[in-house]
């Protein structure tokens, strides 16, 4: 059987406020058992499954950035394809101002 750990333990190994803590137990998000008078105990397999459970899995790799040659004047991309910066995106998208078209 795995140690029993305080709220304040738990607490203290996340990072976080005693209250956090006790947030997620009454949640039903953290499994913990309520010891009588003395708040709740969590098991320390029952604390790593919590935590794995929230593990963030690393991002893929970005695809590189593509030139792409522009269509006309006012007219996105003909390939669909992202502009090379928000200047060039403002200038073919956006209708110029104070002079008539």
């Amino acid at each position: 059987m795995s140690a029993l750990l305080t709220v304040a333990a738990v607490a203290a190994e996340l990072g976080v406020r005693p209250r956090w803590v006790t947030e997620r137990i009454a949640a039903g998000e953290l499994r913990a058992v309520r010891a009588i008078g003395r708040g709740y105990r969590v098991r320390r397999d029952w604390l790593d499954a919590f935590i794995a459970a929230r593990e963030v899995q690393p991002a893929a790799p970005a695809a590189p950035a593509r030139l792409v040659q522009l269509g006309q004047r006012g007219a996105p991309p003909a390939t669909g394809a992202p502009f090379r910066s928000v200047a060039e995106a403002r200038a073919e998208l956006l209708p110029r101002r104070g002079r008539s078209s």
